[in-house]
């Protein structure tokens, strides 16, 4: 401590604890102390200070730490004034040395002005010569490049005169063959048309005796044939405009489907009468012969087909509808157990339209259900019974097949 205020390190924390407000108790806790150690150093500093209270000691306290930092001040201020000088004289011999600088730089700059002028004069002239000189070889140039133009346009004249006679005789040459190959394709075309014409005739008179075939032997009725076939063009239509199956869903396959739908159970045609109008739910065994009918179907087609030479595909198409219409998307149906887009596209389109009339009509074994239920059990046989982007265009045309079930009603 200093001089008139020698407390003990532990004395001078203790007095300064008190100071800062605490209570006797508290410097006690802070310090780490007894209570009675406390009172022993207050006595300590009442007799070294001369007071007799905690009041005069913290007066005294206080008063000393002022002095101390003013001392301190003061020292410190004569630090800053003694270097404040040192910086001063610095700047002095700074600013001496950058008088010198700024002298030497002015010489040498007057020098390089005059260096810097010379040197352009030089380079003007140089440039005038190279210019003048420039301005002689371009000129020659010129004229040797527009001798060189006059001889190659002499050349490419020539060259093009005979390019263009030898043209000229090609296209007579062309215009005979052309000539002679369009009298050929017309006499070609006019025997084709000749022999399609034959060909859709013959197609025709064979589609409308097996429509016939297949209404007279179908255990439906006649108008289930119609509901069934507008139900397909409406789903082919609705898919078309989803962007599904584009390549396979043009105008003119679309017309197919909508031929070929009624003959998706031209195959019934082999099942007995016992079991085609039996009253009644068909037995295991029944079932089992009831449903060789798709693979009837398809060998009738592919006779007809034969028999039509090919004609404009419509029997194909109906060969894939009689044949595949039983087949089921997740593999679970008949007769080939196919799956996915192994089952063809007018089949899966088939399929659905098929169960909807079916479950939308009344038969001897079982009531017609409501328009609602129908949709909501196709709805679940999504990715199951029936292809999922059928199912799709259904439900966005299911108002559409209302209304051919409406008007196409069964009186």
């Amino acid at each position: 401590m200093t001089a008139g205020f020698n407390l003990t390190k532990q004395e001078y924390c203790v007095l300064s604890s008190l100071n800062d407000g605490l209570s006797v108790k508290a410097v006690a806790k802070k310090l780490n102390i007894s209570l009675h150690t406390v009172n022993g150093h207050m006595k300590s500093i009442y007799f070294k200070l001369n007071v007799k209270s905690r009041g005069e000691a913290q007066h005294k306290f206080n008063a000393h730490k002022a002095v101390v930092a003013n001392v301190e001040l003061s020292f410190q201020n004569k630090e800053k004034a003694k270097r404040v000088d040192e910086l001063a004289i610095a700047n002095v011999e700074k600013a001496d040395r950058a008088a010198e600088l700024v002298i030497a730089n002015v010489e040498l700059s007057f020098q390089n002005k005059e260096k810097a002028k010379r040197v352009d004069e030089l380079a003007i002239a140089n440039v005038e010569k190279a210019d003048r000189a420039a301005e002689l070889i371009i000129a020659n140039d010129e004229k040797a490049d527009r001798a060189a133009e006059l001889v190659i346009a002499n050349v490419e004249l020539s060259f093009q005169n005979k390019e263009k006679a030898k043209r000229v005789d090609e296209l007579a040459i062309a215009n005979v063959e052309k000539a002679d190959r369009a009298a050929e394709l017309e006499s070609a075309l006019l025997g084709r048309k000749s022999a399609n014409m034959k060909v859709y005739q013959t197609e025709s008179k064979f589609l409308a005796c097996l429509n016939a075939l297949a209404m007279a032997r179908d255990n439906e009725t006649g108008n289930h044939i119609l509901r069934t076939q507008h139900y397909v063009k409406k789903l082919a239509l609705r898919l078309k405009e989803m962007g599904s199956y584009k390549i396979k869903l043009s105008d003119e396959m679309i017309e197919l489907f909508f031929k070929a739908a009624p003959l998706h159970d031209i195959g019934k045609v082999g099942i007995p009468d016992s079991i085609l109008h039996k009253p009644g739910r068909l037995n295991d065994e029944e079932w089992q012969v009831m449903k060789t009918h798709a693979t009837i179907g398809r060998a009738i087609l592919a006779s007809a087909e034969l028999e039509t030479q090919g004609g404009s595909g419509v029997i194909t198409v109906a060969i894939q509808i009689a044949g595949d219409h039983h087949e089921k998307w997740d593999g679970s149906g008949y007769p080939s157990g196919l799956k996915g887009e192994e089952i063809s596209l007018p089949a899966r389109i088939m399929a659905l339209a098929d169960v909807y009339d079916a479950l939308m009509s009344k038969r001897i074994y079982k009531a017609e259900w409501s328009h609602e239920d129908v949709v909501s059990e196709i709805a679940s046989q999504r990715g199951k019974h029936f292809d999922p982007l059928v199912v799709d265009a259904f439900m966005m045309e299911k108002a559409g097949f209302l209304a051919i079930h409406s008007k196409y009603t069964d009186d």
